[in-house]
């Protein structure tokens, strides 16, 4: 049914043109429909009585939507997430977050894609998708991904009468035959110390079921066992290669099969395997025996040249194998292991020398954007700690203040890199936003922290300096007669901590680079009209 009324890829949708998507209902925003779809299936799932498990919406004290989920775990204890929309978070919107009520656990930020928006040659965000998402995974979230095909197949196999569970003709969560999920189960068994049933329950299946299963039971060290074993089962896999490595070796012998070419058979601790999985998706995987029981590090490589996107059935298969990998081996990293989602278009800034298996750091400990000391945030908005100097007079001290321009450490004309990520990821469609964030960069004010969030409240604004207390915020959405609320005590909240928020439009952007570069501003009124504190 649903490919009658979509096509099989969607390719039936019809959009019209609007002023802004803020104009279109949630329930017909075409960019939303495979997000409501999950939803609804989520929600359908758990009304199933195998399921033990229920979901309940609710408004949050934020005023936003969100659903309550709650799973009963094989020890009978409730397992509890709230499931919330389009959460902006550094830099990118995952479509659904999820957050641990019951207990304190990582996030989870869950991406729907569709092919024709992320894959395609008219739009490969290939690269860019793998970025944002590793930069979550650096910052401690889980990340998960599903597709249109992935949803659809997981709705049918609930709401169809006589569903007889015969899947997909190539299903990507089968990513071996026989022998590759013998070596995995003898693996789990041997060094997982696992039951080898779980991983046709949990691993070896549609990745919406792979993320359920997670839900339910979010323990890190079992899932790490489990992505060491869906690994070590690509050794019995057809057209893969195996190499023993140590030393210096490692890091050429991994750089060698990350571009297709296998090293030569050596001696040595670390067991490389490398090669496609059944659905053609290239993997980079390695043992280290030199630690008991063995580390692992896991790379999925997608090609994601012209040549590759142009073979459009080979290459959906492997975009949708890509994701699936990436889902299970990002639980390597629990055990002092690496995973990396990678691109072709990746490869040559991509050094194996940072991976724990080489003796690097780690992939993401390596993304990972340093957090600012309390003294850098106050410089990053011309406020430096004043030294302590002898007193002169009447016994009354004299701090010197140097130039904001040296504060800053700019000298006055010095653009934030910053910006470019920050700009790179504005909405384009709220009014004014884009311009001051050129305006603000192009004064050398300081990059912003985008996407934060007031307080656990989820009160957000899009662009904010918290040190100085200064944040642009998205416009009131346009509800006809009705004002919007949730815009109102957002702003309400911000000014009640000492914040001052304003929408793009409403700031003056000669004013706000008065207020975060203390240079001399001369105007007696801003943009709205309110008088100049």
């Amino acid at each position: 049914m649903l490919d009658e009324l979509l096509g099989a890829d969607g390719e039936q949708w019809r959009t019209s043109p609007v002023a802004t998507t803020r104009h279109i209902p949630l329930q017909r925003q075409a960019e939303s429909d495979l997000e409501i779809l999950f939803i609804d299936t989520l929600q359908d799932w758990a009304k199933l009585a195998e399921s033990k498990a229920a979901a309940d919406t609710y408004t949050t004290s934020a005023g936003t939507y969100a659903l309550d989920l709650r799973l009963t775990a094989a020890d009978g204890s409730t397992v509890s997430w709230r499931v919330s929309q389009q959460r902006a978070l550094d830099g990118t919107r995952p479509d659904i977050l999820l957050e641990r009520l019951d207990t304190p656990g990582p996030r989870i930020a869950l991406y729907l894609d569709g092919y024709a928006y992320h894959a395609t040659r008219e739009h490969n965000r290939l690269a860019d998708d793998a970025m944002k998402r590793t930069r979550l995974r650096a910052d401690g979230l889980r990340v998960f991904q599903l597709t249109y095909h992935d949803v659809k197949e997981w709705r049918q196999r609930i709401k169809d009468t006589g569903y007889a569970g015969a899947g997909p003709a190539v299903p990507v969560w089968e990513p071996y035959a026989a022998a590759g999920q013998q070596r995995a189960r003898d693996y789990y068994d041997r060094v997982g110390r696992g039951l080898p049933g779980e991983l046709a329950e949990t691993v070896w299946v549609n990745p919406s079921r792979l993320l359920l299963a997670y839900l339910r039971s979010p323990d890190p060290e079992r899932w790490k066992r489990r992505a060491e074993a869906a690994a070590a089962g690509l050794s019995g896999a057809d057209g893969v290669g195996a190499a023993a490595l140590t030393g210096e070796g490692v890091s050429e012998g991994l750089r060698a099969a990350l571009r297709g070419n296998m090293p030569a058979e050596g001696a040595g601790p670390v067991r490389l395997l490398s090669g496609p999985d059944a659905s053609g998706c290239r993997l980079v995987l390695a043992a280290d025996g030199r630690r008991t029981p063995p580390v692992w590090t896991g790379l999925s490589v997608l090609d994601d040249g012209d040549a590759a996107l142009a073979d459009e059935p080979t290459h959906k298969q492997r975009w949708r194998a890509w994701l699936y990998w990436s889902n299970v081996l990002q639980f390597l990293e629990h055990g002092g292991g690496d995973s990396a989602q990678l691109t072709s278009s990746m490869l040559d800034g991509f050094a194996p020398e940072v991976l724990t298996v080489t003796g690097g750091e780690g992939w993401l400990t390596s993304t990972r954007t340093p957090v600012p000391s309390p003294a850098d945030e106050l410089a990053s908005v011309g406020v430096v700690p004043a030294p302590s100097v002898p007193a002169v007079g009447g016994g009354e001290a004299i701090a010197p203040r140097p130039p904001a321009s040296e504060a800053r450490g700019d000298e006055g004309v010095g653009r934030d890199p910053g910006w470019d990520r920050v700009i790179e990821y504005l909405d384009p469609e709220e009014p004014g936003l884009t311009d001051l964030a050129h305006a603000l960069s192009g004064a050398a004010v300081p990059a912003p922290k985008d996407g934060y969030e007031l307080d656990g409240h989820g009160w957000q604004a899009e662009l904010a300096w918290p040190t100085a207390r200064i944040g642009v915020v998205l416009a009131p959405r346009a509800g006809g007669d009705e004002s919007d609320y949730e815009a109102q005590d957002r702003d309400k909240a911000f000014s009640a901590a000492g914040w001052t928020v304003r929408t793009a439009a409403e700031w003056d952007p000669a004013a706000m680079i008065a207020r975060l570069t203390e240079r001399q501003y001369d105007s007696d009124t801003i943009r709205d009209g309110e008088p100049k504190r």
